[in-house]
């Protein structure tokens, strides 16, 4: 399964959707991680136009799942129109302790919708928000 992370360091994951400097994807599967792309985006302006927002959805082509600091309704719909699964982490993270949990979840077979990769359009969307809701990323 692909999985994007929105970040301004590349190093950890602390950045919204609309205003990522990058959008990393990584290729997650039961042996491990590795960067598969980098996706570099310019300074916005905190409004982020429509138009800004699809093309950053467009690089989520093919990944099943987004990581996000957080993501407003707009980045939301857009990133749903390219059949992502969206999951907001509460606090800034390291990339590396967020794929290693979601690998972890992905071995206890927590979360089945990680190991199905791209979401299927048919499946209530819903199901990736309880999931995400018990995925646990470190959080006191």
């Amino acid at each position: 399964m692909r999985i994007a992370i929105t970040t301004n360091d590349l190093v950890n994951l602390d950045a919204p959707f609309g205003l990522a400097h990058y959008i990393v994807v990584y290729q997650v599967d039961r042996d491990g991680f590795r960067l598969s792309q980098v996706h570099r985006f310019p300074a916005r302006d905190p409004s982020c136009s429509l138009e800004a927002l699809r093309w950053r959805a467009a690089a989520l082509k093919n990944c099943g799942l987004l990581c996000t600091l957080e993501i407003g309704e707009a980045g939301r719909m857009q990133v749903r129109s390219e059949d992502v699964r969206t999951l907001r982490v509460a606090r800034p993270r390291p990339i590396a302790d967020v794929l290693a949990t979601l690998l972890r979840q992905m071995e206890d077979h927590a979360t089945p919708w990680l190991q199905e990769g791209p979401p299927d359009p048919t499946v209530a969307r819903g199901e990736a928000h309880r999931c995400a809701a018990r995925a646990r990323f470190g959080d006191d």
